[in-house]
């Protein structure tokens, strides 16, 4: 598909039919044809064209400013299904900002129309919570090296993800207070995983 930006449009035209009323997709759709059309002019690689650091806010980030939270949280995970190098960037923190669009996706703070059904919430908050997930692995990892450098690190993350206000629907206790018990046992065992490996970040 990099070499024929063509066949990529006409792929992602073909799903802008198939998504009917989900004006939230359809956008997102919209903002990567326009995305796609413009690589013959510029010779750069889709897979370049997603993130781009020195020229600013990639295309998830330009929604998750903008507010549509849905539409943002869904062009990180397709960036990560196109593109498995995007999670592997931990520094850029590229699945960290996807599980808060997510998140924020999830408890309607988004201003895409129609509002998201309570099914595509909870498809958001499962999501956000794999996305965690995931990078608590890698940190924990980092921890059992036992290099100091790599345990300062992860109290520095971990100490973000406890402040986030991004986070603070799937972190406060009241804020899920309405959730599916199941859901909010999953939640309240996540943090707590996240307490025990801060604490062992802090041992020395």
């Amino acid at each position: 598909m990099a070499q024929r930006p063509d066949g990529a449009i006409a792929a992602l035209r073909r799903i802008h039919e198939q998504v009917g009323n989900d004006k939230s997709i359809a956008e997102a759709i919209d903002g990567a044809i326009c995305q796609f059309e413009q690589l013959p002019k510029i010779g750069m690689p889709i897979r370049r064209i997603f993130r781009l650091p020195s020229e600013g806010s990639n295309l998830a980030e330009h929604y998750y400013y903008r507010r549509y939270f849905a539409t943002s949280a869904a062009i990180w995970w397709g960036g990560f299904t196109s593109s498995p190098s995007l999670v592997e960037d931990i520094q850029a923190q590229n699945r960290y900002n996807a599980a808060c669009s997510a998140a924020l996706a999830a408890f309607g703070k988004g201003i895409e129309k129609p509002p998201l059904d309570q099914e595509a919430k909870a498809s958001w908050r499962r999501q956000a919570l794999a996305w965690l997930k995931a990078d608590l692995a890698y940190w924990s990892k980092q921890t059992e090296t036992g290099l100091p450098d790599r345990k300062a690190r992860v109290r520095q993350t971990l100490e973000r993800w406890k402040a986030d206000r991004d986070l603070t629907s799937l972190r406060e206790p009241d804020a899920r207070a309405n959730l599916p018990d199941a859901e909010e046992k999953d939640w309240q065992a996540f943090w707590a995983e996240v307490l025990s490996l801060l604490n062992k970040a802090d041992q020395h």
